[in-house]
C-alpha cells in the first residue's frame, strides 16, 4: 500500500471520555469517514484519554479506524488512559505511542446493575409482570437473577471476552495465549504495555505526529477534526415537563443491563 501523499495535512481526532457516552457513534463515525474519504487528509492521529465503556460502541469505532486504516495510515496516541474499548479502538491503528505515565490495557468485560427488590418490598410496592418469553424480563432491576439466568449473562459475556482477547492478539501480533494471560481486567504501565506488545513507543502529541506524517511521506501539518458542539438534554429541554423526561432517561440509560469494555 503506497502511503506516499505530497501536500496533504494530518487529521487529529480526539477520544476523550466514556466511550458511548462522551464518545459516541454518531459523533465520532462521520469524523473518521470524513478523514478517509477527504483527499485533505493524508494520515490520522488519534489522541486517547479513556477509561472504555460500551462495547457495542466501542466496536463500531474500532471498525470504522479499521476502514480508515486500509486507506491512510493511523496512529494513535495515548495521553492519559487507553483502557478496555479505548484499548480496542486504538489496536486498529497502525501504531501507537503513549506518555510514559499512561495507564493501558484492562482487557476484559463487565455488566453492572442495580437490584431494587429489598428496597421495593421496604416501600410497600408489588411488581406484576406479564411476559412472552421465559426469559424475556431476565435481569430486571426489581429482582434477583436466576442461576440460569446468570449463566446465560455470564456466556454472553464470555463472548465479548473471547473476541477481545482474539482481536487484541490480531491487531497487535501478539500469540493469543500470551493476550489470554494478560486480560486480568487490569491496567498496566505504559513501560509493561510496551513490553507485552500493546503500544509500540512512548513520546508526547508530537511524536505521534511526526511519526504520521514520516509514515505518510507529508510535511508536518495537522487540523483537528471535532464534533459539532451538542446540548445535553437538560440544558435543551429547559426546566418543564421536557426536563424531567430528560432525567428519566438517563435514570433507565443507567438500570439498563449493558455490556462495558
Amino acid at each position: 500500500m503506497a502511503f506516499l501523499r505530497r501536500g496533504k495535512k494530518i487529521g487529529v481526532i480526539e477520544f476523550q471520555g466514556i466511550v458511548g457516552r462522551a464518545i459516541r457513534a454518531d459523533t465520532h463515525l462521520p469524523l473518521l469517514e470524513r478523514a478517509r474519504t477527504s483527499s485533505r487528509f493524508g494520515a490520522v492521529v488519534l489522541v486517547i484519554d479513556s477509561p472504555g465503556g460500551s462495547a457495542a460502541a466501542a466496536e463500531e469505532l474500532h471498525l470504522a479506524v479499521k476502514k480508515l486504516a486500509d486507506k491512510k495510515p493511523v496512529v494513535a496516541y495515548i495521553r492519559g488512559l487507553g483502557a478496555s474499548g479505548a484499548l480496542y479502538i486504538s489496536i486498529a491503528a497502525h501504531k501507537t505511542v503513549s506518555l510514559r505515565n499512561a495507564l493501558i490495557g484492562s482487557i476484559g468485560v463487565v455488566t453492572a446493575r442495580p437490584i431494587f427488590e429489598e428496597l421495593i418490598k421496604k416501600i410497600g410496592v408489588a411488581m406484576s409482570v406479564q411476559k412472552s418469553g421465559a426469559n424475556k424480563d431476565m435481569y430486571q432491576p426489581w429482582r434477583q437473577p436466576t442461576a440460569e439466568e446468570s449463566e446465560k449473562m455470564q456466556a454472553l459475556l464470555d463472548d465479548v471476552y473471547e473476541r477481545f482477547i482474539a482481536d487484541v492478539a490480531r491487531e497487535r501480533g501478539i500469540d493469543p495465549v500470551k493476550v489470554r494471560e494478560m486480560a486480568t481486567g487490569e491496567v498496566f504501565t505504559a513501560k509493561r504495555a510496551q513490553e507485552l506488545g500493546l503500544i509500540d513507543d512512548f513520546g508526547d502529541l508530537n511524536t505521534a505526529l511526526d511519526l504520521a506524517a514520516e509514515m505518510a511521506g507529508i510535511k508536518r501539518r495537522e487540523m483537528y477534526l471535532r464534533p459539532r458542539r451538542r446540548f445535553s438534554p437538560i440544558v435543551r429541554a429547559g426546566f418543564g415537563r421536557e426536563a424531567v423526561e430528560a432525567v428519566v432517561d438517563e435514570i433507565e440509560a443507567g438500570l439498563t443491563s449493558r455490556v462495558w469494555l
